[in-house]
């Protein structure tokens, strides 16, 4: 769940507003700013149209740069943890 918090908050020119995460069997939508879970559940996934209707009513902000350095070297660390291999 940090993993798409933090991919959400790199994207340029701004900070992508929601996440979907899942883990399988539970579906959990959040705000990226907050990282509060704001609905639960793969009914409230919306369709692509239902989305694009929402668009004009979605704010997109800016990431700081100060907090934008901070996000990738967190990242950086989650992706360099998923791809090492244990030994045995």
């Amino acid at each position: 769940m940090v993993q798409c918090l933090i991919h959400g908050k790199l994207a340029k020119p701004y900070a992508i507003p929601f996440a979907v995460v899942t883990n399988g069997d539970d579906v959990h939508i959040l705000e990226i700013a907050s990282g509060k879970v704001i609905v639960r559940g793969l009914e409230s996934i919306l369709s692509r149209v239902d989305m694009a209707r929402q668009l004009p009513h979605i704010k997109f902000n800016d990431v700081a740069e100060n907090r934008l350095e901070k996000e990738k070297r967190i990242l950086f660390m989650y992706e360099a943890v998923a791809t090492c291999s244990l030994p045995g």
